[in-house]
């Protein structure tokens, strides 16, 4: 847990400042928090764990625009500035996210499958959200990316961005 301390420290010290006051105060709240380190905790190494969690912090409240989190966010809803309640906010808005690297294109259909029968039954009175690899190929050799989220027993996808089938480009699509 320590490396992953480390990487939320960086991120809150280093890398998002410039850009964002927002990351850098929830990877530093996410830094001192043993429970909230826990949630990127056994993703592949060399995954970032914040861009990870805050983007699957990010998907989720783009399907819960009333939950006062979404206030900070200004791509959501809001243009709150950081403040206090940001962490109390964030804390009641952490969610399970599964990550992985296989391509599940490359998976017959039936391993698919009983791949989603485990995110749907661990979704039972919880929401889980896979982020992976396996795009759907589109016209001209493109692929949508599209996440899943798994409510109650069922999922829901969204297109988030086009990419190249190695993802050497990506083009975001906006909010989802």
């Amino acid at each position: 847990m320590d490396a992953d301390r480390a990487d939320f420290e960086r991120f809150a010290t280093v890398e998002a400042p410039p850009s964002s006051p927002l990351h850098a105060s929830l990877a530093s709240i996410v830094a001192r928090d043993d429970s909230l380190l826990a949630l990127v905790r056994g993703r592949i190494v060399g995954e970032p764990g914040p861009n990870l969690l805050f983007g699957a912090v990010h998907r989720r409240l783009a399907d819960r625009r009333d939950h006062p989190l979404a206030d900070f966010f200004p791509s959501i809803s809001g243009v709150r500035p950081v403040d206090g309640d940001l962490e109390k906010h964030f804390r009641a808005h952490a969610v399970p996210v599964v990550t992985h690297t296989h391509v599940l294109s490359k998976i017959p259909p039936e391993g698919r499958r009983r791949l989603d029968a485990v995110f749907v039954d661990a979704s039972k009175g919880r929401r889980v959200h896979r982020v992976g690899n396996d795009f759907t190929k589109a016209d001209g050799g493109i692929y949508a990316v599209e996440p899943r989220t798994y409510v109650d027993g069922d999922f829901r996808r969204a297109v988030v961005a086009r990419c190249d089938g190695h993802a050497t480009w990506i083009e975001w699509l906006g909010s989802v």
